[in-house]
């Protein structure tokens, strides 16, 4: 994830990509997010925590791309340029891409005009969240679970939810769920 506004989370990568063709032919994507938290002086986590978040994706315009790229670092910008994300490589690419890196890296440092383009085949998806599930777990097998959900505001009726969901903001109802 590289942001997030009102619209959703922002991811980039290579549409010729897997993950691209994927997105391309599906739409609706998951995201997930988890983290384990360890005590000061201890090595076992005492606890996990996860953000999951199912939404669509829409791809992002050229200038917001743009603006994106432009604030990229050098290195992120070669390797856009001169990559296949998740390509197989064989020992002789892997050589010429560090070639064809090295000289980028040169250009960029050496002639103060050079400019590193964004490739075509680069971009990002704004996903539109449509669910988002908090779950936490504790050392004692227990977990707190919470789900929301984006409504069609046309579709829910707000004052006749079923027992256990409550109205949000924005559209957004949530519920809290058993381990």
């Amino acid at each position: 994830m590289r942001g997030y506004d009102k619209r959703g989370f922002q991811i980039y990568t290579d549409y010729t990509s897997p993950k691209g063709h994927e997105i391309e032919s599906e739409n609706s994507v998951a995201l997930l997010f988890t983290w384990s938290f360890i005590p000061k002086h201890g090595h076992k986590p005492i606890g996990t925590r996860q953000v999951r978040v199912e939404g669509i994706a829409e791809k992002l315009s050229r200038i917001e791309n743009l603006k994106y790229f432009e604030q990229e670092s050098i290195d992120s910008k070669i390797r856009a340029a001169v990559q296949h994300q998740s390509a197989r490589i064989t020992p002789k690419r892997h050589e010429e891409i560090l070639e064809i890196a090295r000289n980028l890296y040169n250009r960029v440092h050496n002639e103060p005009e050079f400019r590193i383009e964004m490739p075509e085949k680069w971009g990002g998806y704004v996903i539109r969240p449509k669910l988002m599930e908090f779950f936490q777990a504790t050392p004692h097998a227990l977990a707190e679970r919470v789900r929301f959900q984006k409504r069609d505001n046309e579709d829910t009726d707000f004052e006749n939810l079923p027992e256990g969901v409550y109205a949000g903001a924005d559209d957004w109802v949530y519920e809290y769920l058993e381990f």
